[in-house]
């Protein structure tokens, strides 16, 4: 359910999209999202959360590319790349 707000605010700013339009997006009653999220507050926070935890999980795929401190050290580097 998380990926029609996350598609909402990147498109447009946190100001422009209400919780109906998330609704409508993710195919869901408006209530859905004020019972499980509270408001649209606590709906960008979980896909801040969302979007956190992928982007560690990408960090730690690129760390696991290397053993060495050199070879971890150029994996960090092509990750930030």
């Amino acid at each position: 359910m998380l990926d029609a707000p996350y598609e909402c605010l990147a498109t447009r700013s946190y100001a422009q999209v209400s919780l109906r339009d998330i609704a409508q997006k993710a195919g869901v009653v408006l209530s859905q999202l004020n019972y499980y999220y509270g408001s649209k507050q606590g709906l960008f926070i979980e896909v801040v959360n969302m979007m956190t935890k992928k982007y560690l999980a990408r960090f730690e795929q690129y760390l696991k590319e290397g053993t060495t401190p050199q070879e971890k050290k150029a994996a960090i580097k092509r990750f930030f790349q």
